[in-house]
This record gives structure tokens, sequence and C-alpha cells, in this order.
């Protein structure tokens, strides 16, 4: 009776934790990095792997810092960073685009290649790229405690 409900209780744990968003994730000794865009060239969306929404939860990093970089640079992009609570990412599916908050006052651009921030109440974070132009963004976040 107790090894079944234990088995239950993991299991519940397990599926309420499922996220309907792609995390690629690298651990490493200082926390880890996520890539939210990887070769983006789609202007006014959330970065996505071509199909589902690409994000990171970052629950438990003290500091976050995004990285934007572009292999072309010919026309200058803009990327703006949001952030939620996990249930609220998790609940709207696959599509980012209409939940959140933003939490940057300044782009991501080729002119502002990086952006920190700390404390945040925040447990999932995305990238959404407003103007591309013929670039190929690519944004990581790495959280750090």
């Amino acid at each position: 009776m107790k090894k079944g409900f234990f088995i239950l209780t993991a299991v519940l744990l397990a599926s309420s934790q499922a996220t309907a968003f792609n995390q690629t994730r690298v651990r490493h000794s200082g926390g880890a990095t996520w890539t939210l865009c990887s070769a983006e060239d789609t202007d006014d969306a959330v970065c996505d792997d071509g199909a589902i929404d690409r994000a990171a939860v970052v629950s438990g990093y003290d500091t976050l810092l995004f990285d934007a970089s572009s292999s072309t640079n010919t026309d200058g992009f803009t990327c703006d960073i949001y952030g939620a609570d996990h249930t609220v990412a998790a609940a709207d599916g696959a599509d980012l685009s209409a939940v959140g908050f933003q939490m940057n006052s300044v782009s991501l651009s080729t002119t502002t290649q990086a952006i920190s921030f700390s404390d945040m109440p925040v447990a999932v974070v995305w990238v959404k790229c407003g103007t591309i132009g013929n670039n190929n963004v690519t944004v990581t976040v790495t959280g750090s405690k």
C-alpha cells in the first residue's frame, strides 16, 4: 500500500513539472546555460526550434545573464526578454507570445549584446525578437547562484 502511494506521488510530481516549451540546457560548475534563440530568422516572434517555443526554467538562479549574437550583423536586430512564473508559461502550451511580462527596458541588439538581471521574480524566461532583418540571431541565458 505505501509503495503504491509513493510511486503514484512520484508520477504526479513528475507530470506536474512537465513543460510545453523546449529547453536546451547545459549545466556547468557555475550554474546552467540555455539556448533561447538558435540562428533565429523570423521577425516579431518568440524564438522557437522550428515548431515549439524555446524557454528556460530558471528557478533557483539568482543572476541571469542574457547574451545575444548574430552570424551576419548586416541589418541589426532587436530582441526583448520576457518572464513569467512556471504555471503561466506551462498553461499556455507551446505559445508563449501572449503571456508573461517584458523584463528589459533596453533591447538586446547589435549594440547591446548582453543584459544581466539579479533577483528577478521569474521562474521561466524566453526571448521575442521584433526585428531580425537578414541576421541569424542566437541568444543564450546563463543562470548562476
